[in-house]
């Protein structure tokens, strides 16, 4: 839309790529990348780390299920991606030094959270940045932006995330499954190595097993013995200010 005339164009497009998003995520970008520079916006990508390594080798990030009840906390987005994002933002506009702030609401961010997700709204938790909605100000919702897409002939995206999303709906493991065994089976992998990761265990639990995939039916279990024809498994989709799953 900033393109194409529809909304005000943008200083800067900003992906953060933290290493692990599916096959199809890295092809949109790509697609996108060269359509929107092609017609004079400013794109850059950044790899902000691992997350395989990042978020679950260095320290834990990621919020996995445990066998001792409930989710660990996330703090990959903050971590990986609202805090590169930021750093990327000072940068481009001369203030790369942390310590050295901008004035307040010099930076306007803008998110493409649809009409139909306007919960999903927040406030910056920095003074300098504000925070910008033109599809819910609009009114367009998911089903618009798609037509919208469509109607200009474009790539339609997927849903993004992480391969190894605990956050990932049930559905759309089933769809991993079925359209790309490849992305599928990383995850399996990825399960099962992180099962006893001993950065879970501390002198209170002894004991905690660490899972990336949970149903209301089946609990926390791995991966590769999932029921993925559960119609629904109870998650949540939680989303930091638009910086994962657009």
């Amino acid at each position: 839309m900033s393109v194409l005339g529809d909304i005000e164009p943008f200083d800067q497009i900003i992906f953060a790529d933290l290493g692990w998003e599916r096959i199809t995520t890295y092809e949109t970008v790509k697609y996108y990348t060269k359509y929107l520079t092609e017609r004079g916006a400013n794109v850059i990508s950044i790899k902000t780390g691992d997350i395989r390594v990042d978020g679950a080798e260095k320290e834990i990030l990621i919020p996995f299920y445990t066998n001792t009840g409930g989710m660990l906390r996330r703090q990959c987005t903050y971590n990986l991606k609202i805090q590169p994002i930021r750093q990327q933002m000072r940068k481009f506009a001369g203030f790369p030094i942390r310590y050295i702030n901008p004035g307040p609401k010099q930076f306007k961010l803008i998110m493409g959270i649809s009409y139909d997700e306007y919960t999903r709204m927040r406030d910056s938790s920095k003074q300098y940045i504000v925070h910008e909605y033109p599809l819910i100000d609009r009114k367009i919702t998911r089903e618009d932006c798609i037509e919208y897409i469509k109607n200009k002939g474009l790539l339609v995206p997927q849903k993004s995330s992480c391969i190894m999303c605990p956050y990932r709906p049930i559905i759309d493991w089933k769809n991993m499954k079925e359209t790309c065994i490849e992305d599928f089976n990383k995850a399996v992998e990825f399960d099962e190595n992180n099962r006893n990761n001993p950065l879970a265990k501390t002198d209170k639990v002894k004991d905690s097993r660490l899972y990336i995939y949970n149903s209301y039916k089946e609990g926390s279990i791995p991966l590769k013995d999932a029921n993925l024809d559960i119609v629904s498994n109870g998650n949540i989709e939680i989303c930091e200010n638009g910086y994962c799953h657009t």
